[in-house]
């Protein structure tokens, strides 16, 4: 199971429209909570894709309470990346850029070169939010597509410059580039989404004949992709929008009014806004004011209408945002306080072996001290008993002396000289035997 949804989860990016039938083979008996997550961030993708965001946006968020909980970083910044792309299709610029910066750092110190790719794509088409600067961010693109060697990279990158520029010349240029690379990988849906932005390009730069013709033409192309609803309500809108461009206001007005019934039963807002919108300019252009005020104020209720809707979107979109900060931010305080144990224990351990070595050290010193004392003592022993033999010889040959001075007296009784040793000894001016043999 988990090896299927790593395949999938390698080409999430690179193929988004294939996900839901990827997902139809992948077998969920006996799924675990942890594979249901990454499921959920797969379908939140799938749906961002197919412009489903309030559902994208609540796949994402069962996926990511997992992630945290599990301490899933890499699925986590994944889920984080695709949460971006809802964030910044709701026009909430602050949030997504946000989301883009940390999830570039995340995949760049990890070196996962693909994920990062997305984010800084994500972070040039914010480039003005972030005050960035969009020349280094396309250097660094193409250096990467360079690296991964996949026309799909390249034909991404040009279209995304396309979406980002004003000049519709270059605009156009931009996505004849995306178109030719992606071309290469035959991604219809990609294809047919850069040539319905390439083709309202050219109805505002050049609303000629020969781009009559390109449009008359647009939808003989074999695709091999069948358009969404608003795309095809998208293209007969761009008929109007041309006439308009020509100045065939008849004409204009009436594919408006046409292409806005079927908006309206399609309940394809945008389409219904632009005919509205369109349809109030043509009327005023005429001077037919009572229709021109009615679209006005049709305008202003489908503007609310889509405010409203958009708002919803919105604030499911930062509840779970908060949501998720709020869970990130416990797991965060978790991990602090873990590491703050952590480092008590460390000190303790630290305090303890530094006691204990201090401890050993001590004790080891008392035991070599122990021995030289012992080694002193003993010394100290030897001494004092060659001392008691050498006092105990001194003694004895005191006592002779003593016995010969009393046999001398005896003896020499009348010698003068005798009798100044003998006074001698007495006053214990001759102290040793060398002395008196002296």
């Amino acid at each position: 199971m988990c090896e299927k949804l790593d395949s999938i989860e390698a080409k999430m990016f690179q193929r988004p429209e294939n996900l839901d039938s990827l997902l139809t083979g992948v077998d969920t008996t006996n799924i675990t909570p942890y594979e249901q997550a990454r499921m959920s961030s797969i379908r939140g993708l799938s749906k961002f894709e197919k412009g489903e965001i309030d559902q994208s946006i609540k796949e994402l968020e069962k996926a990511e309470t997992s992630f945290i909980r599990q301490g899933d970083q890499f699925h986590n910044y994944i889920n984080k990346l695709i949460r971006a792309f809802t964030l910044e299709q709701l026009v909430l610029n602050d949030q997504a850029a946000e989301l883009f910066v940390d999830c570039d750092h995340y995949f760049g110190r990890n070196h996962l070169d693909t994920y990062q790719f997305y984010a800084t794509l994500g972070l040039f088409r914010l480039s003005k939010q972030l005050n960035l600067d969009k020349k280094a961010l396309i250097d660094r693109l193409q250096k990467s597509a360079h690296q991964f060697n996949d026309p799909n990279y390249y034909g991404l990158l040009y279209a995304t410059m396309g979406v980002s520029e004003k000049n519709d010349s270059i605009k156009k240029v931009y996505y004849e580039q995306a178109r030719s690379y992606i071309r290469r990988v035959n991604r219809w849906s990609r294809i047919y989404a850069i040539d319905l932005n390439s083709l309202f390009a050219r109805i505002t730069e050049d609303p000629s004949e020969s781009t009559q013709l390109y449009y008359d033409h647009f939808n003989k192309r074999d695709y091999s992709y069948a358009p969404t609803d608003k795309q095809r309500m998208r293209y007969k809108y761009g008929q109007a929008y041309l006439y308009a461009k020509q100045g065939k206001i008849k004409e204009s007005i009436e594919v408006a009014h046409r292409v806005l019934k079927e908006a309206t039963v399609l309940n394809i807002l945008f389409v219904e806004t632009e005919c509205v919108k369109l349809l109030a300019f043509l009327y005023k252009r005429t001077n037919d004011f009572k229709n021109a005020h009615a679209m006005l104020e049709q305008y202003q209720s489908l503007q609310e209408k889509d405010l409203g809707s958009l708002q919803q979107s919105r604030l499911l979109a930062l509840g779970a945002h908060y949501r998720y900060s709020e869970l990130e931010r416990e797991k965060l305080e978790l991990k602090v306080r873990n590491q703050r144990y952590l480092f008590l224990m460390v000190a303790i351990s630290l305090v303890f072996t530094v006691v204990f070595s201090i401890f050993w050290h001590s004790l080891k010193k008392s035991k070599y001290d122990r021995e030289i004392l012992k080694l002193k003592n003993i010394e100290i022993e030897d001494q004092i008993s060659r001392l008691i033999l050498s006092l105990g010889k001194q003694k004895n040959k005191n006592e002779e002396l003593i016995k010969n001075a009393e046999e001398l007296k005896v003896q020499y009784s009348d010698s003068l000289r005798v009798s100044d040793f003998l006074q001698a000894i007495d006053k214990n001016r001759i102290s040793n035997w060398m002395e008196y043999e002296a």
